[in-house]
């Protein structure tokens, strides 16, 4: 399968770097991800840890239930970590939305979901938003205002950083 393949190779350009590891895993599936030798072996979870959750989420559908997903690995970052999303989303170029979808739904075996802006702020439910909030990719926190090009809505994807507060 493609996934074996991809593990393989990224296991190969890795193997010299002690801290870093790649697993063979389902986002869908918390449990196994997280209990996998590469993650309890290199991290320690009992410690603040940043959750990278870039360009994946619109890739598990509705019915896999992905606010429950995120809340999983939620639950398992100490108070401190950090969870950062990037999502594709029909806000911007709504006229552009269906099209995509098509285009994956046409070319790749996983179908692409595009939610709100609200959807993508209900994954950080048991966060805390770092500012500027959920906002359009080139708006996060750019060096300077000119640096989102003018029109931040050509780009269909959201972007938004969590950190989980102490109990």
């Amino acid at each position: 399968s493609y996934e074996r393949v991809a593990v393989a190779s990224s296991r190969s350009m890795l193997r010299d770097n002690p801290r870093a590891a790649i697993a063979l895993a389902d986002l869908r599936d918390p449990d196994a991800v997280l209990g996998s030798p590469e993650v309890t072996e290199l991290l320690d979870l009992s410690r603040p840890v940043a959750l990278l959750m870039v360009a994946v989420l619109h890739f598990v559908l509705d019915d896999d239930h992905p606010a429950s997903i995120v809340a999983r690995y939620r639950d398992a970052l100490a108070p401190g970590s950090h969870l950062v999303i990037s999502h594709a989303t029909p806000e911007g170029r709504p006229d552009m939305a269906e099209s995509h979808e098509d285009l994956y739904r046409q070319r790749t075996a996983t179908p692409l979901t595009m939610r709100s802006r609200a959807q993508v702020t209900a994954f950080f439910a048991g966060f805390d938003l770092v500012d500027p909030g959920v906002v359009l990719l080139p708006q996060w926190r750019p060096d300077s205002p000119d640096d989102t090009g003018g029109a931040p809505e050509r780009i269909s994807g959201l972007a938004g950083v969590g950190r989980k507060p102490a109990r």
